[in-house]
């Protein structure tokens, strides 16, 4: 018996444990169509999900612009976060008149609009990031007394 503990602490170092985590899937990304020019808009966004979330990066680019060519900045918020299972997420980006990043919390970031924008998202469980997924949605600049729609995301 005792010779046989050696053999198998010898064979068990031999073996290597890979834990792989799975991307979760987020699709049907929305956002409301258009922003303030002159005040803080609330912009509200929601898209469907299933897996684990544990992180979410949220980019506000020009439209026609993609991730891949973002400027600094331009990912306006890395979310922290733990979902587990499929439904329906929400949050919100506030966007203000003037062209600088100004405050992050839990839920959100205060960024700038210049022109037409396009809300991204990119969801991770631990390292494992999905696919970029772009609003169906271009937001534009409004400067009318009902440029922010005031709804919360479906």
């Amino acid at each position: 018996m005792r010779s046989l503990v050696p053999l198998l602490a010898l064979a068990l170092a031999a073996c290597t444990v890979t834990v792989s985590f799975v991307p979760p899937t987020i699709q049907n990304l929305w956002t409301q169509d258009r922003y303030c020019t002159y005040k803080t808009t609330r912009v509200d966004f929601s898209f469907d999900f299933s897996g684990v979330l544990t992180r979410l990066d949220v980019y506000l680019l020009d439209d026609g612009q993609t991730p891949d060519q973002a400027r600094p900045g331009q990912k306006v918020a890395s979310l922290a976060t733990l979902i587990l299972g499929q439904g329906r997420a929400t949050g919100y980006v506030d966007v203000t008149p003037r062209q600088t990043q100004q405050a992050l919390s839990p839920q959100g970031i205060i960024v700038e609009p210049v022109r037409n924008k396009r809300l991204w998202v990119q969801g991770f469980n631990v390292n494992a990031p999905s696919e970029f997924v772009r609003s169906s949605v271009v937001m534009v600049p409004d400067s009318t007394g009902a440029c922010d729609p005031l709804k919360t995301a479906p």
